[in-house]
């Protein structure tokens, strides 16, 4: 969860810091001393990558949608047993 929620605050920093500078050095410096990075502003680093994203989105919206159908699945065949589900 401190894995998620720190790329979150990374990526926000990357994201806002054309539009506000200080205020995300500011936060970028202080998240930067959670791990040793190479760069020393937030404004040297890269933009994030969407379309990284957008796959790994695509992939797990196709596992979700499996789950669905092995959970829909079990459901019709307690149903056919008489179990309640």
């Amino acid at each position: 969860a401190l894995g998620v929620m720190f790329d979150v605050l990374m990526t926000l920093c990357k994201v806002m810091a054309p539009f506000t500078p200080y205020l995300t050095e500011l936060m970028y410096q202080n998240l930067n001393k959670c791990i040793s990075k190479e760069q020393s502003s937030v404004h040297w680093e890269l933009y994030p990558d969407s379309e990284k994203r957008q796959k790994a989105e695509e992939r797990i919206q196709k596992s979700v949608g499996r789950m669905q159908k092995v959970i829909e699945l079990v459901r019709i065949m307690r149903d056919r047993k008489g179990r309640p589900t």
